[in-house]
């Protein structure tokens, strides 16, 4: 990630925006689809010429330590490109 702006103020809530830039890629905007706090977890989607990502972040907790998640899917006519 090279910068990521939110769309808007507040909490992360259902609904929520944010522009991010990645390099190589063109700025995207995401918005978010799924929030469970009880699992600290969000699932967010963009979408492009022909595809549509979805984007799972989740934390857990283990003692001191804790383990940061994320899963990607794509889908749509475009999800078989070589990346």
């Amino acid at each position: 990630m090279l910068q990521i702006r939110r769309l808007d103020k507040g909490s992360l809530a259902v609904g929520s925006g944010a522009l991010i830039w990645q390099p190589k890629l063109l700025p995207a905007k995401w918005r978010v689809t799924e929030l469970d706090d009880s699992r600290k977890s969000f699932t967010w989607e963009t979408r492009g010429p022909g595809m549509r990502l979805h984007a799972r972040h989740s934390v857990e907790g283990a003692g001191n330590t804790c383990r940061a998640m994320l899963s990607i899917q794509f889908s749509g006519p475009s999800r078989c490109l070589n990346v």
